[in-house]
């Protein structure tokens, strides 16, 4: 924020979707950081954290707690919590579990629950998301499914196969632990 400011400001938390990381918010950056302070990062197993082992658990509640964390290591008790597809799923979890921690919730293209077409055409004609994912790879998955995540006439080229390199670092076994999560659960009973 601006250095001649004498008051604290409120954080804005940027919590990416389903194998992104936190450049897919460095647009948002700009316009924010002069009133607030802007926190990403990216959630376990994607942008080059450390990738949990085959098999290890990974739910939205551990999830949650990573980014909670993290506010506590930087002395913030209280943010604006912005979450992306399934970031947005985890903001859900972290407003019902910790809502004294959250100013706000602002969800971007975030699923209550995953509706039974949409988990059919991420399948991409496999058995499962799981199975295409082994098949294809995180990086094919996401190129064969990416006109339901970008409009494809308006995003340049260039940004479509940015967003299928950056997504296609993810393991195949944390995108479909991470699919797994974010499929099942039904945040609407939670939220009437």
């Amino acid at each position: 924020t601006d250095p001649w400011r004498n008051d604290e400001p409120e954080t804005i938390l940027f919590h990416h979707g389903y194998c992104r990381n936190m450049d897919f918010w460095r647009g948002w950056v700009p316009g924010l950081a002069r009133d607030y302070r802007v926190l990403r990062f990216n959630s376990r197993g994607c942008g080059g954290t450390t990738v949990p082992p085959p098999g290890a658990p990974y739910d939205a509640q551990e999830l949650v707690n990573d980014a909670l964390g993290l506010m506590d290591k930087l002395g913030i008790e209280r943010t604006h919590w912005v979450g992306e597809s399934s970031g947005g799923i985890l903001g859900l979890v972290a407003a019902l579990s910790h809502p004294a921690r959250l100013h706000s919730l602002t969800l971007v293209n975030t699923p209550f629950k995953l509706p039974g077409a949409v988990m059919e055409t991420y399948n991409i004609g496999e058995s499962d998301h799981a199975a295409a994912i082994e098949k294809h790879g995180v990086g094919e998955w996401c190129r064969r499914t990416l006109a339901y995540r970008l409009d494809l006439t308006k995003a340049p080229r260039e940004m479509q196969e940015w967003v299928i390199r950056e997504m296609g670092k993810a393991a195949n076994h944390v995108a479909i632990a991470h699919h797994l999560m974010a499929a099942g659960g039904d945040m609407t009973t939670r939220l009437t």
